[in-house]
């Protein structure tokens, strides 16, 4: 017997450390034997596929077929100048996703950029929780953005006035290029892909007509609660969609439990948007679930224990946003469409928020990764309290 589970201990521990992300669903399915919180999490699922998923996919298309035609283009153009490197740094790290700021980080990397232009693109980036707040508040995610800019342009130069030679390194290089691939057949992708754009096309349809206060069952002569078993069936495969298609390295594993993978192979247009919008959905999905449970089991108004102690609230955006990875703050920013949380959290977490850019600041140039993020940190807590102190 000793033998039998010695021998099963190893590959248990490898399918444990290469499938992290198969713990959120699993607990999401065992959360719905539970009878209290079964409807709970059905109805926090469906909200989440129907309100969020299919406008979270729209946004990532526009978006991916604008950065083809001159995201490239743009990055090759970057001056020497120290205002020319902060303003390509900011706008860069306003661009939604993690692409741009991770592009200023590895030019810092190689010597290319200054240190301040690592705080303002640190300090620009709300990472991809940008796509999730555009689809859903676009006005609210554009002033979040150009405040976002002008903060970081600021910060920068008072950063690189503090540091004119940067911050020295132990001699380290980058890591070598590559692409993680899929264990899954191509066929059986390009069939899954081909699926989830026709499901996201009636979930954007349906998420639009629901905004305009449309019943959908009685819209289409349904039974209920028709549309919602819909969105629930839809986001529930799409968290399992998540946790299985993408394969995982054993290198870096928190890296990969909270973040979008940051290499992949060469995949079409729609099914990298297949991949952001399943990565984004499943902590949004995280998020409406949590809250729902939290609420059903401690009886705690959320937003009214906010009411109650509204000078900490701003804190705990900030604080939340120096965790790495764009999870975290995928959870805040669904807070904050939910009305749980003021408009001054969710602009201090998407000033301190570094995004996915820090976990390759953090394996090269740690010090200097360390360093930006408590400087994000300062104008984060100066903005969000003055804007609570100003208008809340």
């Amino acid at each position: 017997m000793d033998a039998l589970f010695s021998s099963l201990r190893l590959p248990l521990a490898q399918l444990g450390a290469r499938r992290k992300r198969l713990w959120l669903p699993a607990l999401f399915s065992l959360l719905l034997l539970l009878p209290f919180s079964q409807p709970l999490v059905m109805g926090a699922i469906a909200d989440a596929f129907w309100q969020v998923s299919s406008f979270v996919a729209a946004t990532l298309a526009l978006y991916k077929m604008a950065e083809q035609r001159w995201l490239q283009a743009f990055t090759q153009r970057m001056g020497q100048s120290p205002w020319q490197q902060l303003s390509f740094a900011v706008v860069m790290g306003a661009l939604p996703g993690c692409g741009g700021a991770i592009v200023v980080v590895t030019q810092y990397i190689q010597g290319r950029i200054s240190f301040g232009a690592v705080v303002a693109v640190l300090t620009a980036t709300m990472g991809d929780a940008a796509f999730l707040l555009l689809a859903t508040k676009p006005m609210d995610g554009v002033t979040v953005m150009l405040i976002s800019m002008g903060v970081g342009v600021i910060s920068g130069a008072l950063v690189d006035w503090l540091h004119p030679q940067g911050i020295r390194e132990r001699q380290s290089t980058l890591p070598p290029a590559g692409c993680r691939t899929s264990e899954s057949p191509v066929w059986w992708l390009q069939t899954s892909d081909l699926i989830w754009m026709l499901v996201l096309m009636l979930g954007l349809a349906g998420g639009l007509l629901q905004a305009l206060q449309y019943d959908l069952d009685s819209l289409l002569n349904l039974p209920a609660p028709s549309a919602e078993l819909f969105g629930f069936v839809a986001g529930l495969a799409m968290l399992w969609h998540w946790a299985l298609v993408q394969a995982e390295d054993d290198d870096h594993a928190y890296q990969h439990l909270v973040a979008d993978d940051s290499q992949r192979p060469q995949l079409s247009q729609m099914a990298l948007v297949l991949r952001d919008t399943s990565f984004i959905s499943a902590w949004v999905m995280a998020a409406f679930v949590l809250f729902e449970v939290a609420i059903a089991l401690t009886g705690v108004d959320l937003a009214r224990w906010f009411n109650q102690a509204p000078h900490w609230v701003p804190l705990l955006g900030v604080a939340l946003g120096l965790l790495p990875g764009c999870g975290p703050q995928i959870i805040v920013t669904s807070l904050y469409i939910q009305g749980s949380i003021p408009f001054s959290a969710q602009l201090g977490n998407a000033i301190s928020n570094d995004g996915d850019a820090l976990f390759p600041a953090l394996a090269i140039a740690p010090r200097a990764a360390l360093l930006a993020t408590f400087y994000s940190a300062i104008p984060a807590l100066a903005v969000a309290y003055g804007y609570y102190w100003l208008w809340e």
